[in-house]
C-alpha cells in the first residue's frame, strides 16, 4: 500500500525538529474565541454530536449563500473522499488524478479496491488534458487537487470550465480545494458556485489550514443533492465531534480582518521565502497555497538533511522534491539559513 512521504536520515545526535514545516499546518493557534467554544462544548461531551452534522452544514450553508441541500459536513474533507469513493465507485472501476498530488489519493482508491490512474503534470501543474486524454469507459472519479499538493500551482477556471464540459456526465470530478484561502490569482476557480453549473461536481474544503484547526479535524463539501445523499448512505455517524463543530461555528463568526489577517501573514512569509530561495537559485514554482514546491530531484533528501540540521522538519519525496511549509518568521529564516548552506555546498 503506499505511505505518506519519504523517510530521511536525521543528522546524528538529531533529537527532533524544533519548528514543523513537513505538514501544511498553520503557524498561529485558533483565536481566543475559538479556543473558549471548544471548552464550552467540551462540558456535553458526554453526549453525541448531531449524528450527520447537519447543523454545522446549515450555518455553512448561510454563511457562504449555498443551498442547504448541497453541503454536507464530516470530519475531515478526507472523510468525504473517502466517502465519495466508497458511494460512486464499484472495485476495478478507475480513479484518475494528476500525479505527483496529494498521497492519499492512491491510498483511499487502493482500499476501496479501485484502480489509480495517474496523469503527469506540465511545469508542476496539473494538466487537465492529459487527465481528459486518460478518461476511460471505466473512469467513475476523477480527483482534480487545485491548489495542488505538493507542488503548490493552481489552474484557472476557464481551464476548470473546459475540462467539466468536456467530461461524460457518468463521471465525478472532485475538487479538493483544502488550500484555496491562500491563492491570491483572480483566475483561480471559485469552486463553491461553479458547482451549481455542473451537478457532476463535489468540492471539498476544510478548516484544517487557514482556520488553524488542523487538530480538530472538520472538513466540509459542496455538490448536488443526490450525490450528497450517496454519500451520506456510506458514512459513519458522529464523525465531526461537539468540540470540532464549537470551534467551525465561532471560526465563521470570527471578525474577517482576523482571519484575512492570518492569511496575509502566511502570504507575505510565502512571497518573501520564495523570492529568497530563488535568489539562491533554487526554482520554485508560483505557490497558491500555504507551502513552497521545490523540484529537488536527487537532490531532496540533502536538502531535508540540511533543513534537519537546522531543527526543522519538511516533506521529502526522494527522488523528486521537497514541500516547505510556510511557518514563523523565525522557522521561514532556519529554511533560508538551510538553503543557503545547501547550495554552498554544491
Amino acid at each position: 500500500m503506499p505511505s505518506y512521504g519519504s523517510a530521511v536520515v536525521s543528522p546524528a545526535g538529531y533529537e527532533g525538529p524544533t519548528h514543523k514545516l513537513s505538514s501544511n499546518e498553520s503557524p498561529y493557534p485558533p483565536s481566543e474565541a475559538v479556543i473558549e467554544a471548544m471548552q464550552g462544548a467540551a462540558r456535553a461531551s458526554n453526549r453525541y454530536p448531531d449524528m450527520f452534522a447537519d447543523d454545522m452544514a446549515g450555518v455553512l450553508a448561510e454563511h457562504y449563500a449555498l443551498p442547504a441541500d448541497r453541503v454536507a459536513v464530516a470530519g475531515g474533507s478526507l472523510v468525504l473522499l473517502q466517502q465519495a469513493v466508497q458511494a460512486v465507485a464499484s472495485p476495478g472501476d478507475e480513479v484518475l488524478f494528476g500525479w505527483r498530488s496529494y498521497e492519499a489519493y492512491p491510498i483511499i482508491a487502493e482500499v476501496a479496491r479501485c484502480t489509480s490512474v495517474r496523469a503527469p503534470l506540465h511545469q508542476h501543474r496539473l494538466d487537465l488534458d492529459q487527465l481528459a486524454q486518460r478518461v476511460s469507459d471505466a473512469t467513475r472519479i476523477v480527483i482534480v487537487c487545485s491548489p495542488n499538493n505538493p507542488t503548490s500551482t493552481d489552474i484557472s477556471s476557464r481551464e476548470l470550465e473546459g475540462f467539466l464540459e468536456a467530461l461524460p456526465p457518468s463521471c465525478l470530478v472532485i475538487l479538493d480545494q483544502a488550500y484555496r484561502e491562500f491563492a491570491t490569482s483572480e483566475t483561480v476557480p471559485d469552486g463553491l458556485h461553479l458547482q451549481e453549473r455542473f451537478d457532476q461536481l463535489l468540492v471539498l474544503r476544510t478548516f484544517s489550514k487557514a482556520h488553524s484547526l488542523a487538530g480538530a479535524r472538520i472538513g466540509w463539501c459542496v455538490g448536488d443533492p443526490e450525490i450528497l445523499q450517496a454519500l451520506r448512505r456510506v458514512a459513519l455517524p458522529f464523525t465531526l465531534s461537539r468540540v470540532a463543530a464549537a470551534a467551525a461555528m465561532a471560526a465563521l463568526a470570527e471578525d474577517a480582518g482576523s482571519v484575512s489577517g492570518r492569511l496575509a501573514a502566511i502570504i507575505g512569509e510565502r512571497n518573501r521565502v520564495a523570492a529568497r530561495l530563488r535568489q539562491f537559485g533554487f526554482e520554485v514554482p508560483a505557490s497558491e497555497a500555504n507551502f513552497l514546491w521545490l523540484p529537488l530531484a536527487d537532490k531532496a533528501d540533502s536538502f531535508a538533511y540540511e533543513c534537519a540540521r537546522v531543527g526543522i522538519s519538511v516533506r521529502c519525496f526522494s527522488g523528486e522534491g521537497v514541500r516547505v511549509t510556510i511557518g514563523t518568521v523565525t522557522a521561514n529564516d532556519l529554511v533560508i539559513e538551510a538553503a543557503q548552506s545547501f547550495i554552498s555546498k554544491r
